[in-house]
């Protein structure tokens, strides 16, 4: 207490050094927390603002794209995204633009890989032969019922290519039952006035004879042929010339884009059977049908069923179109129609060796580059219930393959040849320049 009273003016002044020095520094906490508080909302602001950015698209004049750009705006952001678009558009149309060019191999004339024009117009072949003025657009008065007859004279040269014959062979023998032969042939050893030119034993037994007469010839055929084919392996849509009367362009159309597929058919054919002399010896032993284009509820195909179209008979109308010409109710790969193709359903079937199947698809798909293997459905084949029809399969297991194939035609060459009603028929509004 001595000490206080000793020391009470210096504890006064203390007192008021720390009263004063509160009252200076009191105004100055405020205004720190003040700034504080600004420099806090300023902050947060700023991270909103950029939150937002990040979470809105960019808009960007003349760039379109299935989802924009986010992010904080960057021009170096902007314009490569605006060269990578123009460059991977650019290689989209040239990959487009090259495969019409493939798409249209051996089906149109071509001068340096591109279209050859006569009188404006591009020039289809058949067979390798040129078809000048039989398909431009608008045209009329042609004899357009060539178109059939040349069609019929590529399946003759199909049949015999396939059959191994040369051009001296009658192939109407190819279409002949067994029956039939062994009837001729058991006629010309037994006439019916009961003189023949062999063992009169054998008058006595016709059966037998049959019999005999039935085994060599399977044999004998199986021999002569390497492939059992004939014309009515082949897909005719207008078997006269009703229809090239009625509708000439379409019919004369149809044909031609019947005919490109079945080349490309024989040819893959021909190659894997390569130079098999026999059907014994070959991987593919027959080919029994072709079916070409949409089918009708009775499983018949008619005139201008050709191609897979958007807006007839498809099971989902409005998925289709929605999504642009693909509808996955309608096959594996969903593809209807573009305004870059159309596409055509066909079935193949044939009795081969398991194996030959692969093959026979991998060179299908090295003929042109349009084709997709949709199904394959498979049968066994009994070889001796075969050989009671008249088949000689030889030894090994064979069965009979149902293959459905896609095939797209690019418009980019189709549509200068494709005549006005077809074009209406797929929806096409404007012609594209050849």
């Amino acid at each position: 207490m001595n000490v206080l009273k000793k020391h009470l003016f210096l504890v006064i002044c203390a007192a008021v050094v720390v009263v004063a020095l509160i009252a200076l520094l009191w105004p100055i906490k405020f205004s720190f927390n003040a700034s504080l508080e600004e420099g806090m909302q300023t902050r947060i602001k700023k991270a909103t603002d950029i939150m937002g950015l990040r979470n809105s698209n960019i808009e960007i004049a003349g760039v379109t794209g299935p989802e924009g750009m986010k992010g904080v705006i960057c021009q170096t952001a902007i314009d490569l995204r605006t060269d990578a678009q123009k460059y991977m558009k650019e290689q989209a149309e040239s990959i487009v633009s090259e495969a019409s060019t493939l798409n249209m191999r051996n089906r149109v004339a071509l001068k340096d890989g591109q279209l050859e024009i006569f009188n404006k117009e591009p020039v289809p072949l058949l067979m390798g032969k040129p078809f000048h003025n039989f398909l431009p657009v608008g045209a009329s008065g042609q004899d357009f019922p060539k178109v059939r007859v040349a069609a019929e004279e590529a399946i003759a040269a199909w049949v015999r290519q396939l059959a191994g014959v040369g051009p001296q062979f009658d192939i109407n023998v190819l279409s002949k039952p067994l029956e039939t032969r062994v009837a001729e042939e058991v006629a010309r050893q037994v006439p019916e006035t009961g003189t023949g030119t062999g063992p009169t034993n054998i008058l006595l037994n016709k059966d037998q004879l049959k019999q005999q007469v039935a085994r060599k010839a399977i044999v004998d055929y199986s021999k002569e042929v390497r492939c059992y084919v004939s014309r009515k392996s082949f897909f005719v849509r207008h078997p006269n010339e009703d229809n090239f009367i009625a509708r000439p362009q379409e019919a004369a159309f149809e044909t031609f884009v019947d005919s490109w597929l079945q080349q490309d058919v024989v040819a893959a054919l021909a190659k894997v059977n390569g130079d098999s002399m026999a059907v014994t010896s070959s991987p593919i032993k027959a080919l029994n049908s072709i079916m070409i284009g949409r089918t009708t509820t009775e499983g018949v195909n008619m005139a201008g069923n050709l191609f897979q179209t958007v807006n007839r008979d498809v099971v989902n109308v409005a998925s289709a179109d929605a999504s642009g010409g693909l509808d996955p109710a309608r096959s594996m790969t969903g593809r209807v129609a573009s305004d870059k193709y159309d596409t055509v359903h066909f079935t193949i079937v044939m009795v081969l060796q398991p194996k030959a199947i692969n093959a026979f698809m991998d060179e299908l798909y090295r003929q042109n580059n349009g084709y997709t293997l949709l199904n394959v459905g498979l049968e066994t084949v009994d070889p001796w219930e075969a050989m009671t029809t008249g088949y000689n399969y030889g030894d090994g297991a064979v069965v009979r393959v149902t293959l459905t194939v896609e095939a797209l035609l690019f418009r980019g060459w189709t549509l200068p040849l494709m005549p006005a009603k077809i074009r209406t028929q797929l929806g096409v509004k404007e012609l594209a320049a050849p």
